[in-house]
């Protein structure tokens, strides 16, 4: 898996003799809430930036919704499922980046991208692991 033009559009190697965009790969390519709902003591949880690690998000300090919110969030797609990529938009974009090992029990803002794989032409872990690489990083 290489870069394999100038621009800044990143074309994923797939196989011997095809490459694919990004878009290409994916079935969906979103984001989290553009709104950020009111904290509350105990809830759902909802993560941004802050609240990623290197393989999955830290529920230490993390913001809580109600039920409502929360029920609002999934109709408008910001829940991560398994084998989701997410990664970091805004401030350290390639830096935090992982792959969701099972379905989020939390929602996400929109800070966070979140690409949905067709894992029938790639892997997740594979194509993250291309995202970290520092060539990569580099080019964007």
């Amino acid at each position: 898996m290489k870069f394999v033009d100038k621009r800044r559009v990143v074309r994923v190697k797939i196989n011997n003799t095809e490459t694919k965009r990004l878009d290409e790969l994916c079935l969906t390519i979103t984001d989290g809430s553009h709104t950020s709902p009111k904290g509350i003591e105990t809830g759902y949880p909802m993560f941004s930036v802050k609240d990623m690690g290197e393989y999955g998000f830290s529920y230490e300090g993390c913001k809580f919704i109600s039920k409502h919110d929360f029920d609002e969030m999934v109709k408008n797609g910001c829940i991560p499922k398994k084998d989701d990529i997410l990664l970091a938009k805004d401030g350290s974009i390639l830096e935090r980046i992982f792959v969701m090992k099972k379905d989020c029990d939390g929602a996400i803002l929109s800070s966070i991208a979140i690409l949905r794989l067709n894992c029938n032409l790639i892997s997740p872990s594979y194509l993250c692991y291309f995202l970290k690489n520092p060539t990569v990083v580099s080019r964007n």
